[in-house]
């Protein structure tokens, strides 16, 4: 897997790669392709004139309406997915073009964004790898985290380069990304592993480690995890509050899958419950400017902790590591589809997707024999804790919920068996995953020194389901994005 930096042949090599694995995967066998274009003395012009064949057969075949609303009916769903992923790369390269030339990036910028030009990233766009992710079927999402990974830098450069891309949408689109079912974020959950030795083994060191932490830093965590799940609530009823009644009626429901009593107990916070849907409801009122921009803001703010959290080397500083990790927390918020809490995202992406071939040994080995000296910072798991499952496994319920109740009661109208089942397998086995690896952790106490309970193997967890993902909600905000003048 090509992980590319802003950089025009490492972005053109993974554009290349996606197709060629898209068209093996899909049996497709369609000649349609696009030149991306690059070049040095390039102006606004000249990419308008050379992103238009992209324009125009996306035109051709969406007319006014958005991707991710035509996509699932499309007879041109291989063709069209191919033309977006053309336009992922070349708003890519669009936006290393623009941070390499101040006079570009005033151009092209003039109208839509919200800071000047920054000559400290034109030299480090090498530095800003990309994380690219979603499957090779056309109607799958693409998320895009930017991560970091210099040392050149004296002041952060994530908001920076995230809103001069997202930006990119749209002068060349007119839309915002949401409306090509992509969607961007700052990822600050990992740091290079700048040990010459090992890090081409290990590359990432995870340094917010929530398995330090004690009750009040779980405290301060949890305003996060129920951002997670009032949001998902509020888009499962179209962004209106639900009843009480009607929520507690359901939520009993969802707790038939939740076997670990702290876990239960945890829900039931009706106070933080109430705060998280009263900000979530505020952020999805937004429109799409004001939201992304508030995004930006809790970035930067998300970033200088980060920074002065490595600057100081205070990693094992639980509170200093909490609050980090809640104000990434916080930003994360104001992304319409993101897991908020660092826990949830190392679980998932680390451990159950890029580590799903080795997760034997973590059901199998005993804890305090795998997280010893240095792998406690190159361990995924070893960095995650009691308290980080218990934050994974709230958000996994959070997206049970929505998705039992947007696709799996009949009397709704947009009820499907088939997307039903696929969501709630999703999410369960997150669950049970999470639940698993509870069984074998201990909370830190302010006297024990370790959260590793005695070993014994893991016990299976009760299957359970109702869960998912839900993208028709997306197109409310992005609907009130696209009537704004750019």
């Amino acid at each position: 897997m090509v992980y590319p930096v802003f950089d025009y042949d490492s972005i053109e090599q993974r554009c290349k790669q996606d197709l060629v694995q898209f068209k093996e995967s899909t049996k497709h066998s369609s000649n349609l392709s696009f030149i991306l274009y690059y070049a040095s003395d390039a102006t606004l012009e000249s990419m308008k004139e050379n992103i238009q064949p992209i324009l125009s057969f996306l035109l051709e075949h969406l007319g006014e309406n958005d991707y991710v609303d035509e996509i699932s009916h499309s007879n041109n769903q291989q063709e069209l997915w191919i033309a977006r992923t053309y336009l992922f790369y070349q708003l890519l390269i669009f936006a290393t073009m623009t941070f390499q030339s101040e006079q570009l990036y005033k151009e092209v910028y003039a109208s839509v964004f919200y800071t000047d030009y920054r000559y400290d990233i034109s030299k480090e766009c090498m530095n800003f790898k990309m994380g690219i992710f979603g499957s090779l079927t056309p109607t799958s999402d693409i998320d895009l985290g930017i991560q970091y990974s210099g040392t050149g830098l004296s002041v952060g450069g994530l908001d920076y380069v995230v809103a001069a891309f997202e930006s990119l949408f749209l002068i060349f689109t007119g839309k915002p990304s949401l409306a090509f079912d992509i969607e961007t974020y700052a990822d600050m959950m990992t740091i290079p592993n700048l040990n010459e030795e090992k890090k081409d083994k290990y590359p990432d060191m995870f340094y917010l480690d929530s398995s330090i932490f004690r009750a009040k830093h779980f405290q301060k965590m949890l305003s996060c995890a129920y951002n997670s799940i009032a949001r998902n609530i509020l888009l499962a009823y179209d962004k209106q509050k639900p009843s009480n009644s009607r929520n507690v009626k359901e939520m009993k429901r969802i707790y038939q899958s939740v076997t670990n009593p702290f876990i239960q107990e945890q829900l039931l916070n009706e106070t933080l419950y109430q705060e998280a849907l009263d900000r979530m409801s505020s952020f999805l009122k937004m429109d799409y400017d004001s939201a992304r921009r508030a995004y930006y803001e809790k970035v930067k703010r998300a970033e200088e902790s980060k920074d002065a959290l490595l600057k100081d080397d205070v990693l094992r500083n639980s509170d200093r590591i909490a609050e980090t990790m809640f104000l990434i927390g916080d930003a994360l918020s104001y992304r319409m589809e993101s897991y908020t809490c660092a826990p949830t995202v190392i679980h998932v992406v680390r451990i159950l997707q890029a580590s799903k071939n080795s997760i034997t040994k973590y059901k199998t080995t005993e804890p305090a024999n795998l997280c010893q000296g240095e792998s406690q910072f190159l361990d995924p798991f070893c960095s995650i804790g009691y308290y980080g499952f218990v934050l994974s496994a709230m958000e996994q319920i959070g997206y049970m919920y929505r998705f039992h109740t947007t696709y799996c009661i009949q009397d709704k109208g947009h009820y499907n068996n088939a997307k039903c089942k696929k969501k709630q397998d999703k999410y369960a086995i997150r669950l049970q995953n999470a639940q698993e690896f509870l069984e074998r952790l201990r909370p830190l106490s302010n006297q024990s020194t370790n959260n590793f309970r005695p070993f014994t193997p893991a016990k299976p967890s009760r299957r359970v389901s109702f869960g998912g993902k839900n993208k028709t909600k997306k197109k409310r905000l992005r609907a009130r994005s696209t009537r704004r003048k750019h």
